[in-house]
Parts: C-alpha cells; structure tokens; sequence
C-alpha cells in the first residue's frame, strides 16, 4: 500500500493483479496446492523444472544436515536470487520447522562459492546464540559476534536489530548476503515509523530509499 498507513484500500498496481482471479473459497483444495507450487517451480516448463531438480540435488550433496524440505527452500532461494527480478525471500514456514537451518543452508551454500560477506540479524542475544550454535556446529561456519556499534564484522557476521540500527560501520561492507530472522522486527517501531534497523537494511541493500543513509556513512 503506497498511501497512508491504515488506509483499507489496496493500491492500485496490486488491485489489478487480483482482476479475474478466483478466491479463494470458489477455489478446489487441488487448485490451492497448483496455485502455491507456482511459486516454487513451473511444473509446465521441463527446462526449469530440470533445473530445479539437479539444483535440488546438489544442495543434498552439499548439504546433508538439512532435512528435504529445508533443502526444497535453500533451491527455493538460490533461484529467487539468480532471477533478474529476485530482490529476495520471505520464508513463513511455521513455529519449529526449522527456519534457522533453512537460513544457515542458504548462509553456507553462499559461503560454499566464494560469498562470504554474510549478515545475519536476529532480535537478541539468546536467538544469535542459536545461530552461533547452529553453524558452528553442523555448518562448520563460525559467525563473528559483533562486539560494539563500531564493529564491522569479519566474513560471516551475527548481530542483533539494536546493533545494526547504529552501526554504520556496517553499512560500508559490500554485502553478499543478508539475512534478517523474525524480520517483523524492521517495522516494530511503537510510532509505526521506520525503524533505525530498516533503513541500516535499506542502505547495505543499496535500496533506494536507503540511498542516503547509505551516502552518509561512507562519505564521511
């Protein structure tokens, strides 16, 4: 919605994408499972679908600690980032499914090929701690622990939505990846405005309304 917050009415450009399409409740449960596949793979297209498989196939070869459906969302990522229009993922699987490793198998995948400037944002200390445990422990991939508002990490980072709120050093990294747990926290300002922590994100994104932020702590 690009008007005023609270406003009931959907934009435009959104409005107009549901034109035509059925709810719902008119739908089959059939329809409802093709319709959420959709996303995932184009089960028409043989090539795409191909590619999916040996891309599946590979992320169980290098990464065995995942589950298969953890695996499915590591090949969900990797071809939503290799797609001109991919600007990133939201995964909202359930409470205990494992979300945490679904993003250390992305994390690690990256670090796999070269990628290691790696940002991982969790709410506290004690799910930075699950983190910490999670890689160094099944992924092999130790996360530095960012110890002030002045640190800027080394490789593979770990800090917490306060830190990077303040943290500009962190703004001058050419990230490769970034990954943001419980990121409901980006909006969870008590004003409902913006918060220090999204506009950190928008401008290690290189977002563009995180421009200036961004022109601000690297030209100093």
């Amino acid at each position: 919605n690009a008007r005023s917050a609270g406003s009931p009415q959907l934009s435009g450009s959104v409005r107009d994408s549901f034109e035509g399409v059925p709810s719902d409740e008119s739908r089959r449960p059939a329809e409802l499972v093709d319709s959420a596949a959709d996303g995932r793979a184009d089960a028409a297209n043989p090539v795409d679908k191909a590619q999916q498989e040996k891309r599946y196939k590979d992320i169980r070869k290098s990464l065995p600690q995942l589950l298969p459906e953890q695996a499915g969302d590591v090949v969900f990522a990797e071809t939503r980032f290799s797609d001109g229009n991919g600007k990133g993922v939201l995964f909202t699987n359930g409470t205990g499914t494992g979300k945490t490793y679904t993003g250390m198998g992305i994390a690690k995948h990256f670090h796999n090929q070269g990628k290691k400037n790696i940002l991982i944002v969790a709410p506290s200390d004690n799910i930075i701690k699950q983190w910490e445990q999670a890689a160094e422990k099944d992924f092999k991939m130790p996360l530095h622990h960012l110890e002030s508002t002045q640190d800027s990490g080394e490789g593979p980072t770990i800090g917490t939505y306060a830190n990077i709120g303040k943290n500009d050093a962190l703004i001058s990294r050419d990230w490769d990846l970034i990954i943001c747990d419980e990121s409901q926290n980006l909006m969870n300002s008590e004003s409902g405005n913006v918060t220090n922590a999204l506009r950190a994100i928008r401008a290690m994104t290189r977002h563009k309304e995180g421009f200036n932020k961004w022109f601000e702590a690297t030209h100093r």
